[in-house]
């Protein structure tokens, strides 16, 4: 039997707020956004997780314009890990790079 490692996840929730465009020193488009998920329990308090997000390229030009503040949307990709140093402390996150996302309500607005 083949063994293999999988690193997908699957997110929804809302923008946490406007996404933000910036080109690398190559040219590559890079789109980043925070995502705000409820969690699933009703429980008290609820409780809401949050999840940087990275859309590159193309997709990312493209879809720049509609990822706005409060923007329902679901994110499929994969989890990356960041290490960086911080008050000569060595610390690390996770972000989401994402493959696809979708649009799941109607704009309020448009930005040119």
């Amino acid at each position: 039997m083949a063994q293999y490692d999988l690193n997908s996840v699957t997110l929804m929730g809302r923008l946490v707020k406007d996404s933000e465009l910036r080109l690398t020193q190559g040219g590559q488009a890079l789109c980043r956004f925070s995502l705000a998920v409820q969690h699933s329990d009703n429980s008290e308090g609820g409780g809401v997780s949050y999840f940087p997000v990275t859309l590159r390229g193309r997709l990312g030009e493209s879809l720049y314009p509609y990822l706005l503040q409060g923007r329902k949307v679901y994110v499929t990709g994969s989890l990356q890990q960041e290490r960086w140093f911080s008050q000569g402390r060595g610390r690390s996150g996770l972000r989401v790079e994402a493959d696809q996302v979708g649009l799941l309500d109607q704009p309020r607005q448009r930005r040119s």
